[in-house]
């Protein structure tokens, strides 16, 4: 999973459509290093983009940072589905993984041991989920899940997924742990979701448990479950469609409800650990549309907007201190749809870096005259957090640790 001594890095797709990585240092991003590349490469055209080049979006590490994961356009070689692209990070050499025709690339992620690649996309009116084997390009990938809505989260160091999911009408929901290698039973939680979107799986001393939203009459009550569905714990009642994310090493979940559930802002932010050891604390009041923790401290790192709605803010808060300003900036469109499914992204594509010093994101900050958007690193170690533009690009994300 990787050590301290590995470089700090981050991916991103720079102004070439194509997926860069630079190492930060104690001082800042180092120079660029091009990890994906054009599938068609002549004397007529150059390396990483141009007439006829293949663009890359949706950087991902792996875990261990040997390789990034990114989706590859359609085109004359791939058809019209989906393809993944497997590079690595401190080589020459990217793998291509099977189409997946006529459907649209919406998200991946790594397995924990590195070994597989999860894939949503939409097929017609319904979402898919389908599981590829990361150690063998050639082989075809596994239809894991259909339905809509439909989120996941990997479970027992990759052996399989956690599965919410939708039957595309009013029918119930469905929370499923499903053996992705067709090994195991699949196990149907006796109690049903209610309105949230991706499931959580965090450490306990008792083992791996699965922390989910079920419905009450007086609203959606956070939970955590055994892997059998059973030894239910609650945690906390929120209002409306709730957003819950996992501290990175530990057990404490940070969550929030948006009262009207119709793509209103969340209110607030409680924390509250797994297994109901301790009470909800708030971090956050007020409006927000994004919350994510910041590794290695005790703060939590959101976006909301301005009054207008026509810009975002981040902004950082920890138990009994003033929010901190961070930056004003208006996201691209790949950064914005991150925010707008953040707690499926959260464990997949981090913008903050594992040590919770550095926040990445590309878009507009306030003031900045350039019709192009730009990837941004700011600086949370220092007050107020230090803000500084990096290079021309349209989206990025760090590696884990």
């Amino acid at each position: 999973m990787g050590s301290d001594r590995q470089p700090l890095r981050f991916a991103y797709v720079g102004a070439n459509a194509q997926v860069h990585v630079r190492a930060v240092g104690q001082d800042g991003p180092g120079p660029s290093q091009q990890v994906s590349w054009t599938t068609s490469l002549s004397a007529m055209t150059g390396w990483g983009g141009g007439p006829g080049g293949v663009e890359a979006t949706w950087p991902c590490w792996a875990p261990g940072q040997a390789r990034v994961a990114c989706f590859v356009a359609s085109s004359a070689e791939t058809g019209t589905g989906t393809q993944i692209a497997l590079s690595e990070v401190d080589g020459v050499h990217e793998h291509r993984l099977p189409v997946l025709d006529g459907r649209m690339a919406i998200h991946l992620q790594w397995s924990p041991d590195a070994r597989k690649v999860a894939v949503l996309v939409q097929h017609d009116e319904l979402l898919e989920v389908w599981v590829s084997d990361a150690t063998d390009p050639s082989a075809q990938p596994r239809l894991v899940a259909e339905g809509s809505p439909l989120f996941f989260a990997w479970w027992g160091d990759g052996r399989g997924l956690v599965l919410h999911v939708g039957d595309g009408s009013d029918g119930p929901a469905r929370l499923e742990l499903r053996d992705v290698d067709g090994d195991g039973d699949d196990v149907v939680f006796r109690i049903p979701p209610g309105s949230f979107c991706a499931p959580l799986t965090v450490p306990s001393p008792t083992g791996e448990r699965v922390v989910y939203v079920i419905p009450r009459a007086d609203g959606s009550q956070l939970v955590s479950a055994d892997l059998e569905g059973e030894d239910v714990l609650g945690l906390v009642i929120l209002p409306g469609l709730v957003a819950a994310v996992a501290e990175p090493g530990g057990d404490r979940i940070a969550c929030a409800g948006a009262p009207d559930a119709d793509g209103s802002p969340y209110e607030g932010v409680w924390v509250v650990p797994a297994d109901g050891r301790a009470p909800p604390r708030q971090v956050v009041t007020g409006p927000l549309t994004a919350f994510f923790w910041r590794p290695g401290h005790d703060a939590i790192i959101y976006a909301c907007w301005d009054t207008g709605r026509r810009q975002l803010h981040w902004r950082m808060a920890a138990f009994g201190e003033e929010p901190v300003d961070i930056a004003v900036f208006r996201p691209t469109r790949d950064t914005y749809f991150h925010l707008h499914f953040f707690e499926q992204f959260v464990a997949s594509h981090p913008l903050v870096s594992p040590c919770g010093r550095w926040l990445v994101w590309a878009g507009h900050v306030e003031d900045e005259d350039e019709p192009d958007p730009f990837v941004h690193l700011a600086d949370l170690s220092v007050s107020p957090p230090a803000v500084q533009r990096v290079e021309r690009g349209s989206y990025a994300v760090f590696a884990p640790r």
